[in-house]
């Protein structure tokens, strides 16, 4: 309980992921006794966005071409930095933003882009970005390097399928279903670790087959109330 409430205070200071890098490894049986383990990549995206846009808005305001120089800066440091860290510290590689700021990196550029005119490009890059992060869901395991050159295959596959979005391939991802799915997604990943850890807290064991997936609908049941009820007031309430 006493770590529990560490972990928790670290989580709403956006620093969670520097109190477990100083903890056991996360590639080690014990996050099982960590129900706030998860939150390390939210204080990952919480430095990240208090640090990014304050700098691409000094550096627009002095001298646009800085942004570009910057952007390439960030990504090419942080990644080689991630790759020559990741064989001798893993765990520092994998919690700590600097390592990580280079799939950020990737995610913004996006934004400038230039538009896609042909329809057979964005068909095939959509393709390509698919392709791209079903391989890294199938081919990864723990024990593959990460962050590094290998985090770049799924990190640059979800900037394609962001970037060529309007294809028609993209069906695949605008139905009803897909849709659904990608609305309950933040919350689903908010409560399914907790879920997991706490029905082997009290059933003091591993799950079964039949248990883990029962508490997969759990999961996805108990994230739908959170956007029903937590998520889409806080969104709508009046300033």
């Amino acid at each position: 309980l006493e770590k529990l409430a560490q972990s928790a205070i670290a989580a709403v200071l956006s620093v969670s992921n520097i109190l477990f890098w100083t903890q056991s490894g996360y590639f080690e049986t014990t996050p099982w006794t960590k129900p706030l383990l998860y939150t390390w990549s939210l204080g990952v995206e919480e430095q990240f966005y208090f640090v990014w846009p304050l700098a691409l808005s000094l550096l627009w305001r002095r001298r646009p071409v800085w942004l570009a120089i910057f952007v390439g800066a960030v990504f090419l440091l942080s990644l080689a930095a991630a790759q020559w860290t990741v064989a001798s510290d893993q765990n520092l590689a994998f919690y700590l933003s600097p390592f990580r700021a280079f799939e950020f990196a990737v995610g913004a550029s996006v934004l400038w882009a230039p538009q896609l005119k042909r329809q057979l490009a964005r068909e095939l890059g959509l393709a390509v970005g698919l392709i791209l992060i079903v391989y890294s869901l199938f081919a990864y395991t723990a024990q593959s390097p990460m962050p590094g050159f290998e985090t770049l295959v799924p990190t640059v596959g979800a900037a394609l399928v962001i970037y060529c979005g309007e294809a028609r391939l993209g069906i695949l991802l605008r139905n009803w279903p897909a849709r659904w799915i990608g609305r309950i997604s933040y919350s689903l990943y908010l409560v399914h670790w907790p879920i997991l850890v706490f029905a082997q807290y009290i059933l003091m064991r591993d799950l079964t087959r039949l248990e883990a997936v029962l508490a997969f609908f759990v999961s996805v049941a108990v994230a739908w109330l959170m956007l029903v009820f937590v998520e889409t007031p806080f969104r709508q309430r009046d300033g």
